[in-house]
């Protein structure tokens, strides 16, 4: 085209420019133009229908667009449904869960008060530790669950156990119990009464029977410190009396006039 003159190469040039901008074609060339004209065309009409082609893709894009937000939004949806349906769930196994404990915690409470309600009125039996009948509970108190235990017990266990059950339930719930040979040997130094009155006392202190697990550690404990304190009160009092006596004889002495060696 290039070699041609500029009339016939502005012919050419105004054909190219129509039928790719607006797909007029021309209306007639001869000679030359004409040579220059179907060796260009096809490669205008392939160049043109690609155009065409592209031009048209974008509404194919924007269906598949839409289409694949109504999907995100319709996931979305169902996301947020199933969010807020486990929320609710959750919020109702909570207060469910709230109120079991406040039931638990109340039906604790209750017992507790039962128990501390009746330590003033409980008192030692003159002989618990003796072999006798089991010790039926009170009426209205509250049920004690037994120890589990595989060991064998005397009857003397069996009615020591039954009274600690009414007379001492936080000893007998809380504590590991006497063995048979624990129990001899407690009562080789100390009589049933003093064992008995020593069980009383520790179940009464509620700020330390808490700090205990073992019931012949403990008893053992308690029963040589209120034997010291015994020791110690008779001692005192025999001072006393030496006193008194020796006060008692000096007057007897003055009042028959005999001389004071």
């Amino acid at each position: 085209m290039s070699s041609l003159p500029d009339e016939q190469y502005g012919r050419i040039m105004r054909a190219i420019n129509e039928y790719a901008l607006y797909g007029k074609t021309p209306g007639s060339f001869d000679g030359v133009e004409l040579i220059v004209w179907k060796i260009i065309f096809p490669q205008l009409k392939l160049s043109r229908s690609k155009v065409n082609g592209k031009a048209g893709r974008p509404k194919k894009i924007k269906s598949k667009s839409n289409q694949n937000q109504t999907e995100i939004k319709s996931k979305s949806n169902r996301n947020q449904t199933e969010i807020k349906s486990k929320s609710n769930q959750g919020a109702e196994t909570a207060d469910n869960q709230q109120i079991v404990n406040e039931n638990e915690k109340q039906l604790k409470n209750n017992q507790r008060n039962n128990i501390e309600n009746n330590d003033a009125e409980r008192k030692p039996p003159f002989s618990p530790l003796e072999e006798t009948p089991p010790v039926p509970p009170k009426e209205g108190y509250p049920p004690i669950i037994p120890q589990e235990s595989t060991r064998t017990t005397s009857c003397a266990i069996a009615a020591f156990e039954s009274w600690l059950k009414v007379e001492c339930p936080y000893i007998y719930g809380h504590y590991t119990l006497l063995s048979d040979a624990e129990l001899a040997k407690l009562k080789e130094k100390y009589s049933s009464d003093d064992i008995a009155n020593t069980c009383a006392q520790i179940e009464n202190r509620k700020d330390l029977r808490k700090n205990y697990t073992n019931l012949y550690r403990t008893l053992l404990n308690w029963l040589k410190r209120n034997a010291n304190d015994s020791v110690r009160t008779n001692s005192n009092a025999s001072a006393e009396q030496r006193a008194q006596d020796a006060a008692d004889i000096m007057a007897r002495l003055a009042a028959t006039n005999q001389p004071v060696v």
